[in-house]
């Protein structure tokens, strides 16, 4: 009887270690509970501390949404006319700062700061993806095919980090996030035998290629973090001539290893091609793929398209609000699940 019950804690144990690698969140029952701005082309959603929505879109301003809507164009402010939004994100004082083809913007007492190339460092003024690091310094990409690179922005202080000044394996970079110890991670598109993963801690680069993760890459599309400081990122097919959705459409990072966690049904069919993913305050993670928007809890595969039918052409952004309500961006408004 001492050995059974010995025996039944180490199984105990053994499983609450398995958990805390995975995701666990229980409730898979989203529903759609808005669908807001179904007029505007939205490209990109950030939260600040007070739950205020921030939201870009293509060629129609910068949206602010806290249950009404205030707009931002070139008829009422100082941004550019037609300006395109990539990404937005909020700083830890809750300064707004745009992604856009137009450089990078700076949004704080009601005044828009515009840095391109003729005041600052940018390598080319269109800047696709920002993230924000622990110290509130700015991270954002400024790059074209094999030609620049990623910058740090500390408020006063520009660093141009580049394959030329440093061991950044390549300068086309389609996203760039932070994780919980204050590492950056950016994925790198240098042509379909450049595609890497890379880890940027203080001036130490960690590339991570094909060989390194044992699985074929081709380029990326975006990235999320995990529980656990797990890093996930999706790949973009839509330059591929091969009709195989099911190569490596999501790959996991637990800081040891790597793994494939492609969106499947319970019979293992592949929901298809995936484009943007997330995850949310539970840690599930969300993807948009050919087949509708999907959430994984670590253990299954969910559609959440009976109420939605959005593939993944139509998604721009997914991102979670301060209660774990799933925005979802597209060129037809917000969908809001929870």
């Amino acid at each position: 009887m001492k050995r059974l019950f010995v025996s039944l804690i180490v199984i105990f144990q053994f499983l609450s270690i398995s958990c805390n690698n995975e995701i666990t969140s229980p409730d898979m029952n989203f529903e759609l509970s808005d669908h807001i701005l179904g007029e505007y082309f939205v490209t990109s959603i950030a939260f600040d501390s007070k739950d205020v929505a921030w939201i870009g879109t293509f060629r129609q301003g910068l949206i602010k949404y806290d249950g009404s809507a205030t707009y931002y164009n070139g008829d009422n402010s100082t941004l550019p006319d037609s300006i395109i939004i990539w990404t937005v994100a909020v700083d830890n004082n809750d300064v707004v700062w745009i992604g856009s083809n137009k450089g990078l913007i700076k949004y704080e007492n009601n005044n828009f700061l515009i840095y391109n190339k003729s005041n600052a460092p940018l390598v080319t003024d269109n800047v696709y993806a920002i993230t924000v690091d622990k110290n509130n310094s700015i991270w954002f990409t400024s790059c074209v095919f094999r030609e620049g690179g990623i910058i740090k922005f500390d408020g006063i202080n520009w660093k141009l980090f580049t394959p030329q000044n440093s061991d950044l394996p390549g300068s086309l970079t389609s996203d760039i996030i932070t994780d919980e110890q204050n590492n950056k991670w950016a994925t790198i598109n240098d042509g379909n035998d450049g595609c890497s993963i890379v880890k940027i801690n203080g001036d130490n680069f960690t590339t991570y290629t094909s060989d390194a993760i044992n699985i074929p890459l081709y380029y990326f599309g975006c990235l999320s973090l995990g529980p656990n400081n797990n890093i996930y990122a999706s790949l973009d097919y839509m330059l591929s001539s091969l009709a195989d959705n099911t190569r490596p459409n999501i790959i996991s990072y637990n800081g040891s290893s790597w793994k494939v966690i492609n969106p499947v049904n319970e019979n293992g069919k592949t929901f298809g091609y995936v484009g943007k993913i997330a995850t949310d305050l539970n840690g599930n993670l969300w993807a948009a793929t050919a087949e509708g928007i999907a959430v994984y809890n670590g253990q299954k595969w969910s559609k959440i398209n009976e109420e939605i039918e959005i593939g993944m052409n139509s998604v721009y952004n997914i991102t979670a609000d301060n209660n774990n309500k799933i925005w979802i961006a597209t060129s037809n408004g917000i969908y809001i699940l929870k």
